[in-house]
């Protein structure tokens, strides 16, 4: 018998800590979450019909800089409800210890449609009438996760003063000795030490990844080819990844990404580190390079023998920030680069950067190669950019490329609308998603902002209560914090859910983006009839007369035949590319 999404549920489980006797002496381990969770299903007459397993580690806490992708999905899915309508976890704790404030927002909209989020633990978080309850139970879990997160940082903080690592994973090249302080490791020592030389010898990050993955044309001397990286794996070993959701098979690689933030880390030349939040709209994130930890007199503090040295360090810092600065969030190439125009940045924006491109591999298109000749650069795959494996590597000129996608899109729009295709209903379908995740979203800022203005306001009539604030500053906060709750209260008023941004008819919009010629725009109007676009490589010329693989460079670049548009689904069903009746003749132009 069929399934209805009312008789069916998902499952939601996670662990903070990774396994191991500690941790599973405190809490469930994920099989043993799964399997409470499931009997709690069975009780209800509900089947299982997906399981959402986080990646262990990842926390819950406001102070977790982690995204959390399989509780977004659940949340994502239990809204959208095609499947299943009722989401179970373990507990309350291990979906989100970030308060009422967070919850209450999100709570409310699933609520409204009929969801239901239930707890082993007891907790039935759409239910109106046990809202004190929850209340309550959210308040706990997050004063639970900061008196933990204070704990942890009084224990840490007093391992840096008296030089000891406070934990975690040594930095590459390094072991933890048995005094508890950073020392060299016998194993790992010689290949980071030769990275950091080549490195204060002015060698380039691309030179040295592509020398330790054993692929440089002239490696450079002193580094070992095919080098371990630090996750223990060699260059070119078969490894499962991630990539836009895919689960796939590629080359265990060293990358400029670990190695830029190898030489960074304060660690690296065995100096005590105190990572910062950045000061960000979302609540901020764990800054990816720590800050030096410094006594009263205003000297770093050492937790060990580093690779380098202090001085050695300033000089790596110095040498790749000349190289690089910084223009806004993008970072732009030295005006002294021979391989980019002056203020240019080496990754500029595209159409298809930003996930809507991809390779075959799966992971997003770059630009790169923006020289004054060819000032539009090149896409190509981003794994291969930044070291990472690709069988399947994809480039072509960015101009054309996004030329003929645009082409393409436009035509496709104009005759899908004049006939009434099915094309024109799901970007209708597309645009009414846009618009209510907009609005949902706005909304959901909108209720956090106010819930947590009514908190400050409540926790400040605490503190007068117990004592702990005279009248005084109460008087001259209270201002402050009434003042931030009228203003939060006013942009939850302001917003009207039940009218659309732009209207039902999207076509003036959609007119107006691709006018605009704005890179933003224009993705904005692809996606709406495009899932994905994907840049295929050259064609294989086959072997020469010696068996090597013959080189696909210098191949005129023919768009229609380098670039498969997927539409959207409800078009042509997934994965499939419809002859369009609107392709007309192939753009040839640039090189491959």
């Amino acid at each position: 018998m069929t399934n209805t999404p009312d008789k069916a549920c998902a499952i939601y489980v996670r662990l903070s800590r990774l396994h191991s006797a500690d941790s599973l002496s405190k809490g469930r381990s994920l099989a043993e979450q799964e399997t409470e969770t499931r009997a709690m299903a069975d009780r209800l007459g509900l089947t299982v019909v997906d399981v959402f397993k986080e990646r262990e580690g990842v926390g819950a806490s406001r102070r977790s800089g982690k995204r959390r992708p399989e509780w977004e999905r659940a949340l994502a899915a239990l809204d959208h409800g095609d499947t299943f309508r009722t989401l179970l976890v373990w507990e309350l704790s291990r979906a989100d210890r970030r308060g009422w404030a967070v919850l209450d927002g999100m709570v409310t909209l699933l609520g409204e449609k009929g969801r239901r989020l239930l707890g082993v633990d007891g907790t039935d978080l759409t239910d109106p009438a046990r809202r004190l309850e929850n209340v309550i139970r959210a308040e706990m879990a997050r004063q639970e996760a900061e008196n933990t997160a204070a704990r942890v940082e009084r224990a840490k903080r007093a391992d840096r003063l008296a030089g000891r690592w406070p934990g975690g994973i040594a930095p590459f090249g390094l072991r933890i000795g048995a005094d508890r302080r950073l020392e060299p490791d016998p194993e790992t020592y010689p290949t980071a030490r030769a990275i950091a030389d080549a490195i204060l010898k002015d060698a380039t990050l691309w030179s040295v990844v592509q020398t330790l993955n054993g692929k440089a044309r002239k490696p450079i001397e002193g580094i070992p080819i095919l080098a371990r990286t630090p996750e223990g794996r060699t260059p070119g070993e078969r490894v499962r990844r991630t990539r836009a959701g895919r689960d796939i098979e590629v080359n265990a690689a060293w990358t400029v990404g670990s190695v830029s933030a190898l030489l960074r880390s304060p660690s690296f030349a065995g100096l005590a580190t105190k990572r910062a939040r950045k000061a960000l709209a979302d609540g901020g994130q764990w800054a990816a390079v720590g800050n030096v930890m410094v006594d009263e007199e205003g000297r770093p503090m050492t937790v060990g023998t580093g690779v380098i040295t202090e001085g050695e360090r300033d000089r790596i810092l110095r040498s790749l920030t000349a190289r690089t600065r910084e223009t806004g969030d993008r970072v732009a190439v030295s005006d002294t680069s021979r391989r980019s125009i002056a203020g240019v940045g080496r990754r500029g924006e595209s159409l298809l950067t930003g996930g809507l491109g991809r390779c075959q591999c799966g992971a997003s298109l770059q630009v790169y190669g923006m020289t004054a000749k060819y000032p539009q650069g090149f896409l190509r795959c981003g794994a291969y950019a930044n070291g990472k494996g690709c069988d399947t590597l994809a480039q072509g000129p960015r101009e054309t490329v996004e030329r003929h996608v645009l082409s393409q899109v436009w035509a496709a729009l104009v005759f899908a609308r004049a006939k009434g295709l099915a094309l024109w209903d799901a970007v209708q379908s597309a645009w009414r998603e846009a618009v209510r995740v907009e609005e949902s979203e706005a909304i959901r800022v909108a209720r956090e902002d106010a819930g947590a203005a009514t908190s400050a306001v409540e926790r400040l009539e605490d503190l007068l209560a117990d004592g702990l604030l005279d009248r005084a500053a109460y008087a001259r906060q209270r201002a402050r914090k009434a003042e931030a709750l009228a203003a939060a209260e006013a942009r939850l008023a302001a917003l009207a859910p039940d009218e659309p941004v732009y209207g039902d008819e999207p076509w003036d919009q959609i007119v107006a983006w691709h006018e605009s010629g704005n890179v933003a725009d224009l993705r904005r109007l692809v996606s709406l009839a495009v899932r994905e676009i994907i840049l295929l490589p050259a064609p294989d010329r086959g072997v020469d007369e010696n068996g090597q693989r013959r080189s696909t460079r210098g191949q005129r670049f023919n768009a229609a035949d380098r670039i498969e548009i997927l539409w959207r689904e409800d078009a042509a069903g997934p994965g499939k590319s419809p002859a369009m009746p609107w392709v007309g003749a192939p753009i040839h132009s640039g090189r491959a």
